[in-house]
């Protein structure tokens, strides 16, 4: 890696590189000396993954079975027609090397529940892969549990903005959101619990001032981020990450009064609305907040 950019001369533009958490590509990025980012994207895939495969496979078989029949097919678009859908649902296949699109299947069976269980007690009575009550109790339950997950994948996988800004504030979400949902099966109260406590391991590193300290500062860089809206761990390390911070600008700056008293500008400063541009606003105080200005193009 460190030749081939080297080639293009762009080696000393690099900032840190975002992996999946191999050890191999880690030790690469130490080798180079420049900062490791996790794939947060990667890392939320890995949680829900296990989850998906409780029912895929009976959901799978049993809209093979569909698809294979053209009066089934013509039956599910007509049943739909019968009970006045404005649109016409048409059934979707999984992709296995994309999570969302179990997420998809299942949030669509529980749309088409009426038409398919009408297609199987007609045309497939006889098959084997029928769903029973409980499987489908089973999937509407745990499609409310997933649809969190998949609304951060879509808001990181965003191209319009540096999207490790929002990263802490899209988990922190994510959980708050989990912590609401009801689930009515026994079962669903423990993925529930599971996903809970998965997501908490996973991401517990990244409000820390370690490996992954990039997460925590480029937060605390974003006026969008208001402080209410953070975990308390959050709050109590807020000291720490801007001593992180603190240590870069006062390399650039005079003297550490300078540099305090710039930071204390920043930190007084009012809070942006979340919609607004980051960007924007680092470009507006470029002159004011200069050399804290610079030191955010890092992050």
């Amino acid at each position: 890696m460190t030749e081939e950019l080297s080639k293009w001369n762009t080696f000393d533009k690099v900032v840190a590189v975002v992996t999946d958490d191999g050890a191999n590509i880690k030790a690469a990025v130490m080798l180079m000396k420049l900062s490791h980012v996790p794939f947060t994207a990667l890392k939320l895939n890995l949680i829900i993954q296990q989850y998906c495969c409780l029912i895929m496979k009976r959901l799978d078989a049993l809209l093979i079975q569909i698809k294979k029949s053209e009066v089934a097919n013509r039956m599910l678009m007509d049943k739909q027609k019968q009970l006045g859908n404005e649109t016409v649902l048409k059934l979707k296949q999984d992709i296995r090397t994309r999570w969302n699109s179990r997420f998809f299947v299942m949030e669509m069976i529980t749309k088409l529940k009426e038409p398919i269980i009408y297609i199987v007690m007609i045309t497939l009575k006889n098959t084997p892969c029928h769903l029973n009550s409980d499987e489908w109790n089973k999937i509407e339950d745990i499609v409310p549990l997933l649809r969190p997950f998949d609304g951060v994948t879509v808001e990181l996988s965003a191209k319009q903005y540096p999207k490790i800004l929002t990263v802490i504030s899209l988990i922190r979400g994510l959980q708050i959101s989990l912590g609401s949902k009801n689930p009515t099966m026994l079962l669903g109260n423990c993925i529930k619990q599971r996903l809970i406590e998965d997501t908490a391991k996973r991401f517990e590193s990244i409000e820390k001032q370690g490996l992954t300290s990039n997460f925590s500062r480029a937060t605390l860089l974003d006026r969008r981020c208001k402080k209410n809206k953070l975990h308390k761990k959050w709050i109590k390390m807020k000291k720490s990450i801007m001593c992180g911070i603190f240590c870069n600008l006062e390399s650039r700056t005079s003297t550490t009064s300078s540099a305090t008293s710039l930071m204390n500008q920043y930190i007084n400063m009012p809070h942006q609305d979340f919609k607004s541009n980051v960007a924007m606003f680092w470009n507006e105080h470029k002159v004011v907040l200069t050399p804290l200005s610079d030191i955010v193009l890092k992050y």
